[in-house]
């Protein structure tokens, strides 16, 4: 049985907590595939952590778990009692038919126009406010899916590989931005992605995950501001992360 959405009092100070029992998979054989068992993840107030391991382990079917889109598990997720979610997809996912600014307004119909025309300027899309999806490129429209997230004014924040297939000097831009508006906002993310570059630079906290059913085999804080991180710390913790993943490796 499942829980999902608990409400939590106002004097929480943990907008996530994940406990998932099992949450497995049928194929159409009628085998079974356990992606997730005795998995617990808990984050704090205002902190940016990123889930990162090989593809097929289970950090998307963690992260829809925790969204509240799959429900099919044994286990409870409890996050803040406002829920304000926002989430970016792997691809945009926005309505074709609506216009930029209309995708954002269909997303959160009470927020101001002021508060949507600072979002559109904040990722760089004011002069896209009136364009449809197909006149988008890539990059644009993952700008937009981000404008749209963030125009709940989330609490809890979650991300599925928002920069893949992106060219990495948008994707550098795009974490930059990111990181600046979420840090404006202290607004509580969880990142999955596979590249350890990419957690580092924008993370508070790595969580690696690994094996089938998946289990955390590292939780490692980065204490430094993102800011303050230098090429060389950067290069320590990325060999500390790989040191771990190795060593639990099978």
């Amino acid at each position: 049985m499942s829980r999902v959405g608990v409400p939590r009092g106002p004097d929480t100070r943990d907008p996530l907590d994940v406990r998932i029992e099992e949450k497995s998979f049928q194929s159409g054989s009628g085998e079974k595939f356990v992606v997730l068992r005795d998995f617990s993840l808990r984050l704090r107030s205002g902190e940016i952590a990123a889930l990162v391991g090989p593809s097929g382990c289970g950090k998307s079917t963690l992260l829809r778990l925790a969204a509240g889109l799959d429900t099919d598990f044994t286990g409870e997720i409890a996050r803040p009692a406002r829920d304000r979610l926002g989430m970016v997809f792997q691809e945009p996912r926005l309505l074709p038919w609506r216009s930029v600014i209309q995708n954002l307004r269909v997303a959160a119909p009470r927020a101001t126009a002021s508060a949507l025309d600072a979002l559109l300027k904040a990722f760089h899309i004011d002069a896209l406010r009136d364009r449809y999806p197909g006149e988008l490129s890539g990059g644009q429209a993952r700008r937009v899916a981000l404008a749209r997230a963030f125009a709940v004014e989330p609490e809890l924040l979650l991300l599925d590989e928002p920069f893949v297939s992106l060219d990495a000097a948008l994707a550098a831009a795009l974490r930059a931005e990111l990181a600046a508006i979420v840090e404006n906002g202290r607004v509580t993310t969880l990142l999955v992605t596979h590249d350890l570059d990419e957690a580092i630079e924008l993370a508070d906290r790595l969580i690696l995950m690994a094996g089938r059913p998946a289990r955390v085999v590292a939780d490692i804080a980065i204490a430094e501001p993102r800011g303050a991180r230098t090429s060389a710390r950067i290069s320590e913790i990325k060999a500390d992360a790989l040191g771990r993943a190795a060593a639990a490796a099978p």
